[in-house]
């Protein structure tokens, strides 16, 4: 008995593990009874949620500078100096590189990192109160947000968080930069970031019209993350714009490139990349209820009357029962429209333009001389005889119509060669000149003809000019 008595132990704690900790471990209630042990009740709406690397895996934020790992159970505590005057619930912002979690202050400057079971304080900079219910978006191991505001004013650039320096930076961008409202949201496909957000009406285009205050022109853009350059897409259908009212909960699908928007009569679902969206019935416990994005569904973070934080989980299976329609995002805009075919007009005729070039040199039995480039071209053909100092001729000759003999002894002549020597290499260049010539037309020494016409100056007679023959030469 008493050898098997260890056994008996070992059986019965194995037992109580597997009925009693096994939903802890595993399966859809595990969180829901980790949210009725750990969470903090809903007095003043869900607590702040953070997915890892894992899916599976959350950061729950516990009390005002506390957070909990789960499944671990970790308990995670914000300093007192680093957190300052600040809150946890105030780093929505997320985003995860070389298995390090970052969380980034909502008003953007402070970064805290989550590694090893640690968290610290990761930035060199300070809270900025910026960029309020700023754009966040990632690319390329880098984080960066869009827009937002704060310090009394709408912001709309780009600041990227310096893993290395641990600070921000401002991202240049060009083209039609969005003037939206806060609470945009957009996902980065392959190298570009589209984004869909609220027209913002400053007070100086309200003027008499009130309507502009409620208006709410939902528009989408395109930001090439290559060029840094951004497009006007178009405006979004004005009815689901009105269904959608809002982007004050939604859920970014990076694995999938879908944006999910739950709004006041339906859950939405948004294909920027196919122009497409999907309404799904989200009546209550889904309705106002927070996301949560996993690989076989959604779950949705919802308080109960009793103010008790509770989960719905829906299978992709169970979302497609409610699904509701499916149509067009946004009309394409018109200036878009009308850029490209100006853009497809002005290449159709460069194109044309070139055609038409290389047809005319190819039929033109002179040497082409084109000052732009300060090329030379024979039947479409560049011509690669000449050296240096024939070239410079040629193309004084071209550009000027005449060159003066003394001209040509100070290209081929040294400071220091006497009046002959400077004569006679003068005369040297003009020779091979006219031999290469002949080469290019194929002549003959009996059809060789006067490639250059001298002439004497106007002025002093005893001066002697040297010009193109137009019938060997054309300038272009």
């Amino acid at each position: 008995m008493k050898g098997r008595l260890p056994n008996i132990l070992i059986i019965t704690l194995t037992i109580f593990i597997l009925v009693v900790c096994a939903p802890w471990l595993h399966g859809q209630n595990t969180r829901q009874e980790f949210l009725d042990d750990f969470a903090p009740r809903c007095l003043n709406g869900p607590p702040l949620f953070h997915q890892l690397q894992n899916d599976n895996e959350l950061m729950v934020q516990t009390s005002d500078s506390t957070f909990m790992t789960y499944p671990e159970g970790r308990v995670l505590k914000i300093s007192a100096r680093d957190l300052g005057n600040e809150h946890a619930g105030k780093f929505h912002n997320s985003f995860i590189n070389d298995s390090t979690f970052y969380m980034v202050h909502d008003g953007a400057g402070v970064v805290f990192a989550y590694h090893d079971g640690i968290l610290k304080r990761h930035d060199r900079s300070f809270y900025h109160h910026n960029q309020y219910g700023a754009t966040p978006f990632e690319y390329k191991g880098s984080f960066y947000l869009f827009g937002g505001s704060g310090l009394f004013s709408r912001k709309n650039f780009i600041t990227r968080y310096d893993l290395k320096e641990r600070e921000w930076m401002i991202q240049n961008t060009t083209g039609t930069k969005p003037d939206l409202t806060k609470d945009a949201v957009g996902v980065v496909i392959d190298d570009v970031l589209y984004l869909i957000g609220i027209k913002f009406y400053g007070l100086d285009q309200y003027g008499e019209n009130i309507e502009l205050i409620t208006k709410r022109d939902f528009l989408v853009y395109k930001l090439d993350l290559k060029t840094w350059h951004w497009t006007l897409l178009g405006q979004v259908n004005q009815n689901l714009g009105d269904e959608i009212y809002s982007f004050k909960i939604k859920k970014v699908d990076t694995e999938r490139n879908l944006i999910y928007i739950n709004g006041p009569t339906g859950l939405y679902e948004i294909d920027l990349l196919a122009n497409r969206f999907t309404k799904y019935d989200n009546t209550y416990p889904l309705t106002g209820a927070q996301l949560l994005l996993y690989k076989n569904g959604i779950s949705g973070l919802y308080c109960d009357s009793g103010q008790n934080l509770k989960l719905i989980d829906l299978s992709w299976h169970d979302l497609e029962e409610r699904k509701q329609r499916s149509g067009t995002i946004y009309k394409p805009s018109l200036k878009i429209y009308y850029d490209t075919l100006l853009q497809v007009i002005g290449v159709l005729l460069f194109v044309s333009l070139i055609l038409i070039l290389i047809n005319e040199l190819k039929f033109e039995r002179r040497i082409v001389i084109r000052l732009k480039g300060g090329v030379m071209i024979y039947r479409s053909r560049n011509i690669r005889a000449f050296d240096a100092d024939e070239q410079m001729v040629l193309m004084s000759l071209a550009q000027d119509e005449q060159i003066a003999f003394s001209a040509i002894e100070d290209i081929v002549s040294f400071n220091n060669d006497s009046q002959s020597v400077r004569v006679k290499k003068r005369d040297r260049l003009l020779r091979i000149l006219n031999e290469k010539i002949a080469t290019i037309f194929n002549h003959n020494d009996k059809e060789r003809a006067d490639y250059f016409i001298i002439q004497s100056g106007s002025d002093d007679k005893r001066s002697r000019y040297l010009s193109l023959n137009a019938d060997f030469f054309k300038v272009m």
